[in-house]
């Protein structure tokens, strides 16, 4: 099954789901538990779960042969976002430079495309010339743009 994009996925369809589901137990669960609240199919939540525990944000205890049997734990609450990780642990970096970038502009308000690619290429995420100058393009209206007045 492959994953459909983003703005076309249903609120029970990602991993936030999973993540504000695992939140609201505050209880030690099952993976079957979360197939009947969860529209995903169950390898797309093992492979999540696997993923988290792997990161070290649920303690997996039980049957470690059959996944959907283990019990998991939330050891590890990092607040409302799920966090982005693969299955072996590591943490997800795609789109990263462009939500660095964001955060810098917010913060910046007034920049070239140097300062925006030296103050959002930090945390082990480096942005390039090229995505700096893209995504300001992207996002920015020219400023040469009238619209024309018609009386009403």
């Amino acid at each position: 099954m492959s994953r459909k994009p983003i703005d076309q996925q249903q609120p029970t369809e990602c991993r936030q789901a999973i993540w504000e589901w695992i939140k609201a137990r505050k209880a030690p669960f099952i993976a079957s538990d979360l197939l009947y609240d969860i529209r995903l199919d169950a390898s797309s939540i093992n492979e999540y779960l696997t993923g988290l525990v792997n990161a070290g944000y649920l303690e997996r205890t039980g049957n470690f042969r059959n996944i959907t049997a283990s019990t998991y734990t939330l050891i590890n609450d990092t607040g409302h976002d799920a966090p982005r990780v693969r299955k072996d642990g590591t943490p997800v970096t795609q789109g990263r430079g462009r939500e660095q970038m964001w955060q810098s502009m917010r913060r910046l308000k007034e920049f070239s495309v140097d300062e925006l690619k030296f103050d959002a290429s930090i945390g082990g995420v480096i942005v390039a010339e090229s995505e700096a100058k893209s995504y300001c393009a992207a996002i920015c209206m020219p400023a040469t743009v009238i619209l024309p007045y018609s009386a009403p």
